[in-house]
């Protein structure tokens, strides 16, 4: 079975693997619990959700003689100014909650940031987070605590720290009640439990994951090697092709005989020729020479007689410091 000798081909390996399952377990660990106390990143954390109204004294909503066009600015202002130190210590106190463990993200602004005051909210436990609408002046208020009751707290002190704050400043500037901003909460805080952080249960399919990766590239690295190892060379050159001897060195060249070579055709019909005539004119010291040389297969003629090539082939085959003899004439 393929599966059994794959698992057999890992364990003569396993000094390979064993660093692999090693890595896979601390990384499982770490994504799941906090090392070294091993305490469970998972946490469970409750959600409130508000939303405050920014009206005028005698109601712009209700009245359609009274536009919004000056609300709606006015929400996105008191919304950036909850993230100030001053409120957010107002919210603290309603909230009977420590300001220092309150993280308080302003609404998204015409750079595409959120203004954030406090501490990180990674360092922190409770959160507030203010969004406003473009269409209507409202402002939308969600807290986040470790239970129920706290994330409500804070919701709902938000929205009334707002108001006492805005309410403080307009007695400060003796505003007549009919310039006074209005601001009311729509409702009580409603709370949802969400959780956050990588379950304990999945320490189980991530360990298997990357243990599962590493012995994949086991296999394909052990697997590899092995045939670069037993991969055949590659074949030496053709010395009769290339006119390059085995041992790398050119090939020996009578020169007597290249210089009396000039044309090139005659000798093809000499050396090729089956003619009564030809053989009379081959030496009779080079009987053995010819005997081996027509046993072969003769060179294929190209369309310019492939003269050249045969030539050579001759001559370096002739032994070196012997002269060749005239034949006798026809």
């Amino acid at each position: 079975m393929p599966f059994v000798l794959t698992a057999k081909e890992l364990w003569g390996r396993r000094l390979w693997v064993l660093p692999g399952l090693v890595l896979a377990a601390a990384v499982a660990l770490a994504a799941a619990f906090q090392l070294p106390s091993l305490k469970a990143r998972q946490k469970t954390v409750w959600t409130a959700n508000a939303q405050v109204l920014v009206d005028t004294h005698s109601s712009a909503i209700g009245d359609l003689n009274e536009g919004l066009g000056v609300l709606i600015p006015r929400a996105s202002v008191y919304a950036n100014l909850m993230t100030s130190q001053s409120l957010v210590k107002l919210i603290a106190k309603q909230a009977a909650i420590p300001s220092s463990q309150i993280t308080v993200a302003g609404p998204i602004g015409t750079n595409g940031t959120r203004t954030v005051r406090g501490a990180p909210s990674g360092v922190t436990s409770y959160s507030l987070q203010l969004d406003t609408d473009i269409t209507q002046p409202t402002i939308r208020i969600s807290a986040t605590a470790p239970s129920a009751k706290a994330a409500a707290a804070l919701a709902n002190g938000s929205g009334a720290a707002l108001n006492s704050y805005v309410t403080h400043l307009e007695n400060a500037q003796q505003v007549t009640k009919k310039r006074r901003a209005d601001i009311r909460q729509l409702g009580a805080a409603t709370e949802t439990r969400a959780q956050t952080g990588a379950a304990p249960i999945l320490v189980v399919p991530i360990f298997l994951a990357i243990a599962l990766l590493w012995c994949l590239l086991v296999l394909f690295v052990t697997r590899f090697v092995a045939a670069w190892r037993h991969a055949p060379g590659l074949p030496p050159p053709d010395d009769v092709s290339t006119g390059i001897e085995p041992d790398g060195t050119a090939p020996a060249v009578d020169e007597e005989a290249d210089s009396a070579d000039t044309d090139d055709a005659p000798v093809h019909d000499q050396a090729f020729d089956d003619t009564p005539d030809h053989k009379e004119a081959v030496p009779d010291h080079d009987e053995e020479y010819e005997l081996v040389h027509f046993e072969a297969e003769p060179p294929k003629r190209t369309p310019t007689g492939g003269t050249r090539a045969a030539a050579y082939d001759r001559r370096r085959r002739r032994p070196r410091g012997r002269e060749t003899k005239p034949g006798p004439s026809a």
